[in-house]
């Protein structure tokens, strides 16, 4: 989370901070949607960034975003809107796809498989070699 909520399911949750963010193997970034955009909160968030976009910080890290709406309406958008500063810190785009309103399936589990198992050991490498093997 990346501010603290009082609902009592969500009070125990970790509050992220964007110092934090340099030490993770990748990160799956979500947010409610609102007018086709992503919250306040996690603008505000990603706003606060800005010392590890200067210092390279976040760049070669795989990201991912997930949305979630009450109508549905606006996901795309929203998404994209957090793609662009995701993509101003260089970080590795990793699209979930556009998926229709049907349940989670075993192909859902194949593709996560794969990025636990091949995309984010990756991250063991130095940025150099990272780079490198991008090219």
């Amino acid at each position: 989370m990346v501010k603290k909520n009082e609902h009592a399911k969500l009070k125990e949750i970790p509050v992220a901070t964007p110092n934090e963010l340099s030490s993770y193997d990748g990160i799956a970034f979500g947010s409610p949607i609102y007018f086709g955009n992503m919250s306040t909160a996690m603008s505000e968030f990603l706003s606060m960034t800005v010392d590890l976009w200067t210092k390279h910080g976040l760049e070669g890290m795989p990201a991912t975003v997930f949305m979630s709406a009450g109508s549905g309406a606006g996901k795309e958008l929203a998404i994209q809107s957090i793609w662009n500063s995701l993509a101003v810190h260089g970080m590795i785009l990793v699209s979930n796809g556009i998926r229709g309103n049907e349940k989670i399936d075993v192909k859902f589990h194949k593709v996560t498989r794969y990025w636990v198992q091949q995309v984010f050991p990756l991250q063991k490498m130095s940025k150099d070699q990272a780079k490198v093997s991008a090219i």
